[in-house]
């Protein structure tokens, strides 16, 4: 069994010299189980074009990505409020300044940055002979009893065989899962452990998937390249929710409390879009 572990940050000296010894830790405490191998992915171009009229298509295109989101979890939103909230962005990217708009285009190369380190997480680890891939990013913390936890729970998917099944963790929360309305989909609770009768995410801070079901994503992604310009995280439900539509199951946990601390939520870090 192997575990492709990605760190995905900006280069940032003081969360590097807080998560690298923790994920030092943890493969050494995964030894007697899997082989993990470390990998890291940083690299970002702010310098790209990215005009005004691209930058609105892709706040619509979110937008109706959140109205699809709220039917996958079965709320409901009236078209007439779907067709304010739409009007409504057009009129915030007409009013913006030229500061405005260049913090606009400088969020949204960030978020797009991001996306593409994941990406590139995901097809090195296709690359590599892991079975699966355990992603970070660098505002991940490690509490006291992180790695007990991730190694018991890791060792209870190892004695169920899944090497053939298509998988989600959501390893570091962030939001409430209250807040964002997955309950609705939970399934069952067994220990710390939540199930859920579709796949959901909260944050991509910390995650674990299949090789199974990241081959699903990247062929999904092939054929619809503009998810590339979502951020990370809706990237996901986007591609999550396409998987549902087409009848793949997804098997979907998520830990309460998170077995991982997401630092940008906490106040332990300032959000990279600030």
């Amino acid at each position: 069994m192997e575990i492709f572990l990605a760190l995905i940050h900006n280069n940032d000296a003081g969360r590097l010299d807080v998560i690298r010894p923790g994920i030092q830790a943890l493969s050494k405490a995964l030894a007697a189980s899997a082989s993990v191998s470390s990998h890291e992915f940083s690299h970002q171009d702010l310098r790209a074009e990215f005009s005004a009229k691209s930058a609105l298509k892709r706040d619509l295109r979110a937008q109706m990505l959140f109205h699809s989101w709220d039917k996958y979890l079965t709320r409901k939103t009236r078209r007439k409020v779907f067709v304010s909230q739409l009007l409504s962005i057009v009129k915030t990217h007409l009013k913006r300044t030229p500061k405005e708009q260049e913090r606009a285009r400088r969020n949204a190369l960030i978020q797009m940055s991001v996306t593409d380190k994941h990406l590139r997480a995901w097809d090195s680890f296709l690359e590599s002979g892991a079975n699966h891939l355990l992603v970070l990013e660098d505002d991940a913390l490690f509490k006291p009893d992180s790695i007990e936890r991730f190694c018991s729970a890791f060792q209870g998917l190892k004695n169920q065989r899944t090497e053939t099944q298509s998988f989600y963790w959501d390893l570091a929360g962030g939001f409430d899962l209250i807040d964002i309305g997955v309950l609705a989909l939970e399934k069952e609770r067994t220990g710390d452990q939540i199930s859920f009768r579709k796949p959901v995410t909260n944050t991509t801070c910390g995650y674990l998937m299949s090789r199974k079901l990241i081959e699903s994503l990247r062929a999904q992604l092939l054929t619809n390249p503009l998810y590339r310009e979502i951020s990370i995280d809706w990237m996901l439900n986007r591609l999550l929710l396409d998987l549902e539509q087409d009848m793949q199951l997804t098997e979907c946990i998520h830990f309460l409390p998170p077995i991982f601390s997401h630092g940008s939520f906490s106040g332990a870090f300032e959000a990279w879009e600030r």
